[in-house]
């Protein structure tokens, strides 16, 4: 079932409905270091979207003020995928938006492009963490592997927002979100090189290593990997192995991008 995001339901809406679930899948990075906003926007090849967050009253804000209209109005085949500062953005009218409203600021948005869809994530924490954009560059493999546990984790999440994806109207005199990589400045034109750690990792090894930097246990990742927690201790030495780290504490600096 689809709906014009003119005729929301915003109540009943898994935006509303669904942010706690969302708050406590970020709850690591909220403790940790203090990011405590997460967004989910996926747009397909039909003109569908789903919208997820963690803070509903700036999507209803958003929803009511027509800020889409400057953000998500062309087709999902527009979007560069790669990773974008709110801060170094041009069109940045909506995001001291969301501050103003939700104290929201520093964020990072991920835009991963499919076949025949192109998923946005959102990252965001206060105006007070300043030095958050360094972090960002440096551990952009924390954000691709918490990406990932989202999409497993939160399976249930997202299949219910399919139940109840939108429809935005276009328009095709605005300048939208789909510009923004050319406004980047040139030493983040090429942050992706920082998320390389664990290139040498086999797929499951990877998504170990992405669950660790949550902040996870061996037997707490190994419920979620659905394996052992023999296998999952396995798979904890291969890594440090192939990483040629002596101790736990370094194999987490190490898959954190730290540069100690």
């Amino acid at each position: 079932m689809s709906t014009s995001i003119e005729n929301i339901c915003f109540d009943k809406h898994p935006m509303r409905t669904l942010a706690s679930d969302l708050r406590s899948l970020i709850s690591p990075l909220a403790h940790q270091y203090q990011i405590n906003h997460f967004g989910y926007h996926k747009a397909d090849s039909h003109g569908k979207r789903i919208n997820l967050t963690t803070h509903p009253e700036f999507s209803e804000f958003f929803i009511k003020e027509k800020l889409y209209r400057d953000a998500f109005t062309d087709t999902f085949d527009k979007y560069q995928p790669g990773y974008y500062l709110w801060d170094f953005l041009e069109c940045r009218e909506i995001f001291k938006k969301a501050e103003e409203h939700s104290g929201l600021a520093h964020g990072l948005i991920m835009i991963r492009r499919h076949v025949d869809n192109t998923e946005f994530f959102y990252f965001a924490t206060d105006s007070q963490n300043k030095g958050i954009n360094n972090f960002y560059i440096n551990n952009l493999n924390l954000f691709d592997g918490f990406c990932d546990y989202f999409k497993d984790a939160g399976r249930q999440i997202l299949d219910e927002a399919h139940k109840h994806m939108l429809i935005y109207p276009t328009y095709d005199d605005k300048t939208t979100l789909t510009s923004f990589n050319h406004v980047i400045p040139n030493k983040f034109q090429k942050i992706e090189k920082f998320a390389s750690v664990t290139d040498k990792l086999s797929t499951r090894e990877k998504e170990y290593a992405n669950n660790l930097t949550l902040g996870l246990s061996i037997k707490e990742i190994a419920r979620i990997m659905n394996i052992s927690p023999r296998t999952a201790e396995k798979h904890h030495e291969n890594i440090k192995n192939k990483l040629q780290v002596s101790s736990n504490k370094k194999l987490l600096i190490r898959l954190l991008g730290s540069k100690n």
